[in-house]
């Protein structure tokens, strides 16, 4: 009946390389409502869905105000970093790398911030998305973040809402994705 608050895992590593049972799909999941959860020093490798899931409840409710500190996710099925409806997240040096799907796959990042973010080896390297989000409820910031060969793109960035939410990119770097490196 309470909002889960304040969670920290540090020093983890999840090996979903043994794992056959398709029901435990993410390496970590935030679910719901849940908030300044903080993942520090946390290894998701060969998980079957996405490395880092951050998903809204069946209430509605999201997950707001995370910080995730060199967080790895490698070789998941889907995404390396599923972020949804997360507003005020702070992600400092994390990596996806070698995921089936897109290394980080953002939608409607009220508030995000991501600090030298990097996504290698995957199918677009960072897909930002921004969807029905108020004018005043902030974009995202990718600050010195950076890709390399991924198959795709190396930043796409869509908007389906018109409210002109900004991004901002500053410092980021885009190398040898695949027909561009950003749209």
């Amino acid at each position: 009946s309470r909002v889960s608050e304040e969670q920290k895992l540090y020093g983890l590593m999840l090996d979903g390389s043994l794992i056959s049972d398709t029901t435990i799909n993410d390496g970590v999941q935030v679910l719901g409502g849940c908030t300044r959860i903080h993942l520090e020093r946390v290894l998701a490798v060969k998980m079957n869905g996405n490395g880092v899931n951050i998903a809204t409840g069946a209430d509605g409710h999201q997950a707001n105000a995370l910080r995730l500190d060199r967080v790895n996710a490698r070789y998941a099925g889907l995404a390396g970093f599923r972020i949804f409806r997360s507003a005020d997240i702070t992600c400092r040096d994390c990596l996806a790398e070698n995921c089936a799907g897109d290394g980080w796959d953002i939608t409607n990042a009220s508030n995000g911030t991501y600090y030298a973010c990097r996504s290698e080896h995957n199918l677009s390297g960072f897909s930002f998305s921004s969807q029905s989000q108020g004018t005043g409820s902030g974009g995202a910031k990718f600050l010195g973040c950076s890709t390399d060969r991924n198959t795709q793109h190396g930043m796409v960035i869509t908007r389906g809402n018109g409210t002109g939410t900004p991004v901002i990119l500053a410092g980021c770097c885009y190398r040898r994705a695949g027909p561009n490196h950003a749209t």
